[in-house]
C-alpha cells in the first residue's frame, strides 16, 4: 500500500506500522489493508517497535565460529590494528579511513549509533576480525539497514562475511520487511556478494553511494556454510 497517504478512516497522516502482518494506522489504530475492513487492532504498535524492535537490535548474535557483539571504547585499538590496512578500504567512498583520525570518526559514529556497533569476534582464533552494525530503522517503511562493515583481508574469500550477513538478516526478518543496504558504487566486491543473496539494485548513483535493498521473500542464504 500506499503509507504515505492519510488514513482512509481518520484522516490521520500520522503514519503506519506494519505488524501482524498488516499495516495499520497509528492514529485510530485501525488495519488499513483492504482484507480486513478497519478491524482494530489490540496492540500498540509505536510501544511494540520501540520495545520489541529498537531493543532487540542491540543484541549480540554468536554462531559456532562467530560471535557479533557490541563494541566498547577500549575496542579501538585493536579494531584499528585491522582498519589501518589501505587495501580493505580502497574500494570504498572514503577510502582513506585507514587513517587513525579517520577511523576514529568511523569508529566513534559507530559507538554512538542508536544500535551500537557490532565487533565480529572469531571463537576458533580467539580474535576481533571486523565490525558491522544495525541503523537507519524506518518504522514506516518496516525497514533497516546494515552496513558499515569491514573484515581482515585474510578473510576474504571464505564463508566469513556470509556468516555474520546471514545471522543478522535472518534475526531482522523475524520483525522487518526489508533490509537496505548502502555500498559504494565502485565497491564491486561487496556489491557482487549482496547481490548473491538476492538483493537488488534500489537506487543507483555515479559518485558516493548506492543503495541495494532485500525484501524477506527474495533472501538467499544457500544454506551458507558455517
Amino acid at each position: 500500500m500506499n503509507t504515505q497517504l492519510p488514513c482512509p478512516f481518520c484522516s490521520s497522516k500520522k503514519g503506519y506500522v506494519y505488524t501482524q502482518s498488516h499495516y495499520q494506522c497509528l492514529e485510530c489504530k485501525r488495519v488499513v489493508d483492504d482484507c480486513c475492513n478497519g478491524e482494530v487492532m489490540n496492540c500498540h504498535p509505536e510501544k511494540d517497535l520501540e520495545e520489541d524492535v529498537l531493543l532487540n537490535f542491540n543484541k549480540n548474535f554468536e554462531n559456532e565460529n562467530l560471535f557479533l557483539c557490541q563494541a566498547k571504547n577500549e575496542d579501538f585499538d585493536e579494531l584499528f590494528s585491522i582498519a589501518s590496512d589501505k587495501k580493505i578500504w580502497e574500494q570504498h567512498p572514503e577510502n582513506d579511513r585507514w587513517k587513525r583520525d579517520k577511523f576514529s570518526s568511523f569508529f566513534e559514529n559507530g559507538i554512538a549509533n542508536e544500535f551500537g556497533m557490532l565487533k565480529i569476534y572469531d571463537k576458533i582464533l580467539n580474535k576481533i576480525i571486523g565490525s558491522t552494525r544495525f541503523y537507519s530503522l524506518d518504522k514506516i517503511d518496516n525497514s533497516i539497514k546494515i552496513g558499515f562493515t569491514f573484515i581482515v583481508r585474510e578473510y576474504w574469500g571464505t564463508t566469513i562475511n556470509y556468516q555474520v550477513k546471514d545471522m543478522m538478516i535472518n534475526y531482522t526478518f523475524q520483525f522487518l520487511d526489508k533490509i537496505y543496504f548502502d555500498i559504494g558504487v565502485h565497491n564491486h566486491r561487496s556489491r557482487k556478494a549482496i547481490e548473491k543473496i538476492g538483493a537488488i539494485l534500489f537506487n543507483d548513483n555515479v559518485t558516493g553511494n548506492v543503495i541495494y535493498k532485500l525484501r524477506k521473500k527474495d533472501y538467499v542464504n544457500n544454506e551458507i556454510k558455517k
